[in-house]
C-alpha cells in the first residue's frame, strides 16, 4: 500500500447540513466547525448515513478534504476537529499547534430532505 508522505491525499466525505452551513462552506472554502468544535462526516461518503434522522430542509453534501484531517470514529464515520473542539482547546492550553478546519474541494449537493423523504439530485 502506498503511503502519502506529505499527507496530501484528498478523500471524499459526506454530511447532511442546512443551507446556512452549506453557504458558509462554499463561501469560505473550509469545513464549517460545529458548535462543539467537532464536525462529523460519513467516511467514505454515504448518502444513507444519518439520512433517516436528517431534518426536512437539509441537504446531503459530498466534498473532498485532506485525508490527514479525518479522525476515524466508527465504521463509515469520521470526525474533523477544529480549534474549539476538546482536542483544540487542550492543544492551546499545552502550547501545541491548534487544529484548523480543513479546506474543501469539489463541493456537490447530492440530495435534499423533504417532508416526504430524500430526493436525490439528478446529474446534469
Amino acid at each position: 500500500m502506498w503511503v502519502d508522505p506529505l499527507g496530501l491525499t484528498e478523500v471524499t466525505v459526506g454530511r447532511w447540513m442546512g443551507p446556512a452551513e452549506y453557504e458558509k462552506m462554499v463561501s469560505t472554502g473550509k469545513v464549517v466547525q460545529s458548535t462543539t468544535g467537532t464536525t462529523h462526516v460519513a467516511s467514505p461518503a454515504n448518502i444513507d448515513a444519518f439520512g433517516k434522522q436528517a431534518k426536512p430542509g437539509t441537504m446531503y453534501v459530498e466534498f473532498e478534504v485532506p485525508e490527514r484531517s479525518l479522525i476515524k470514529t466508527n465504521e463509515g464515520w469520521a470526525k474533523i476537529v477544529g480549534p474549539d473542539s476538546l482536542e483544540g482547546r487542550l492543544a492551546k492550553r499545552k502550547g501545541l499547534p491548534v487544529p484548523e478546519m480543513p479546506t474543501v474541494k469539489n463541493i456537490e449537493v447530492k440530495a435534499h430532505k423533504t417532508e416526504s423523504g430524500i430526493s436525490t439530485c439528478s446529474k446534469k
